[in-house]
């Protein structure tokens, strides 16, 4: 036996051939290319069956830990770090953490543009925006900063234990103090034509609702006196408030010193509250309730929560945090409870702080490790 080998002519092909050496020239060169086709088109099979078996393998499910099947631990965060452009995230259910690092948080107030935040020890009021950025300083001299509020042109907050009510326009120039006093206000809200403050000196029973106009213009205040009044929330030209150690329910209305309603009674712990076009809404933390007077008679709207605070509505829903680390939302249409997300710090020892706002499309809390989220509602 000899062995043939193909020209270089047909050097494209690595092919080789024995022959019994008695097969003439020209028909040995055809033999050659007859094997090389035969070869080749055995070469493209195994191919395309190799190539099929790897489009099968990738549109197959992921079974590892990264969502299209990366190693675990390749993806460790949906969030996107603070200060960078945020685009859509902290929509569909992601959270997004807007900015880290704070200190003392006490207050949150949300426009649909900025979120604004207070840092009471450190007697600074911060501005990020929504849509995360750089943190901005608004006052970085604000004394004790409680209760922040804003509107369509002005950013409003307490100064606990300086006795005034500042103001700060939106659009830039100074900050205007107001006097409130010798009582310290906490809380705030902001009725259709006043700004609505709890106020406390430390003596229980001697607390006071207090009214002002936007521009600090009208003179003195027009004064509600409370049993011990906790937090505040106002509608139109009504606002209502807890006393937690009365157990009572008050409503007001602003530019009026002496009606006073009487919502509800005996709701023991109440303490954090909010009112929207559907109902009134207040939080009793010790006993895990987040209870309603929508039709007049109080009822629950939710159980076994874990020291529900910070409460906000908007008409649609209420939202509130819980003390382990949810963010939660009931429906009005329906009362279902959802939650937007978990896992966060949120058991502020200090049961007067805001820490949720509400913006048309985002829910915005703080946490007490520093941190200021952001979710879409």
């Amino acid at each position: 036996m000899s062995q043939f080998r193909a020209s270089t002519r047909t050097s494209s092909y690595v092919v080789w051939l024995t022959t019994d050496g008695s097969v003439a020239e020209n028909e040995r060169m055809s033999v050659a290319r007859s094997a090389s086709v035969t070869f080749c088109a055995a070469l493209m099979t195994v191919f395309a069956a190799a190539c099929g078996s790897f489009s099968s393998a990738s549109d197959a499910p992921a079974t590892d830990g990264g969502p299209d099947g990366d190693m675990p631990g390749s993806e460790t965060s949906t969030v996107d770090a603070p200060g960078a452009d945020a685009g859509d995230a902290g929509d569909a259910g992601v959270a997004l953490e807007l900015a880290r690092g704070l200190v003392d948080l006490s207050s949150v107030a949300a426009t649909e543009t900025t979120v604004f935040v207070a840092e009471r020890t450190p007697g600074r009021v911060r501005s990020i925006p929504i849509g995360g950025g750089s943190i901005g300083d608004v006052s970085t001299n604000a004394g004790s900063p409680t209760g922040l509020a804003v509107t369509t042109t002005d950013l409003f907050w307490c100064n606990y234990g300086g006795k005034e009510l500042l103001r700060q326009p939106l659009a830039g120039g100074l900050i205007v103090p107001h006097t409130t006093s010798t009582k310290n206000p906490f809380q705030i809200a902001i009725a259709s034509d006043r700004v609505v403050t709890v106020t406390l000196d430390g003596v229980v029973g001697a607390g006071e609702i207090q009214q002002y106009a936007f521009d600090f213009t009208a003179g003195p205040s027009v004064g509600i006196a409370t049993g011990n009044p906790y937090d505040v929330a106002a509608l139109g030209t009504d606002f209502y408030w807890t006393e937690s150690a009365t157990g009572r329910i008050g409503r007001g209305q602003t530019g009026v010193s002496t009606n006073k309603d009487l919502v509800a009674s005996g709701e023991s712990d109440c303490q954090s509250i909010a009112v929207d076009s559907a109902g009134v809404y207040w939080a009793r933390p010790s006993n895990g309730l987040i209870r309603t007077a929508v039709t007049g008679n109080a009822s629950d709207l939710a159980t076994n929560e874990t020291a529900p605070h910070s409460l906000a509505a908007d008409g649609q829903a209420l939202y509130w945090l819980t003390g382990d680390g949810q963010v939660r939302r009931s429906t009005h249409m329906d009362r279902k409870i959802t939650t937007l997300a978990t896992g966060y710090m949120t058991a502020f020892t200090d049961g007067r702080a805001q820490a949720l706002a509400l913006t048309s499309k985002y829910v915005v809390w703080l946490t007490t490790d520093g941190r200021v989220m952001r979710v879409a509602k």
